[in-house]
């Protein structure tokens, strides 16, 4: 069984970006919009959500915008994955 701190520090290993998947986005601009990501959020939902629907709508605007930069985005994450790691003791 896993202790937190153990837990905590598998972050890079629980959350790896897909070039093969974040990359493409941008060459699909002309069909995506909110609505498409919002139905995309609400329908795939993982067992362990630490991405928020805003932050998800971050990621992919910066991704069809071209100023997506993995490093913030995994820093916010890493935030909401220990935040999610404490919550689990209460």
């Amino acid at each position: 069984m896993y202790i937190k701190k153990e837990v905590t520090d598998s972050f890079d290993v629980s959350f790896m970006f897909a070039p093969g998947i974040t990359g493409p986005i941008g060459d699909y601009k002309g069909f995506y919009s909110d609505d498409i990501v919002d139905r995309i959020y609400n329908t795939y939902k993982l067992p362990i959500q630490v991405c928020d629907k805003k932050l998800f709508l971050e990621i992919v605007h910066s991704l069809l915008d071209n100023t997506y930069d993995e490093n913030k985005i995994k820093q916010k994450l890493r935030i909401r994955y220990k935040q999610f790691v404490e919550s689990l003791s209460r």
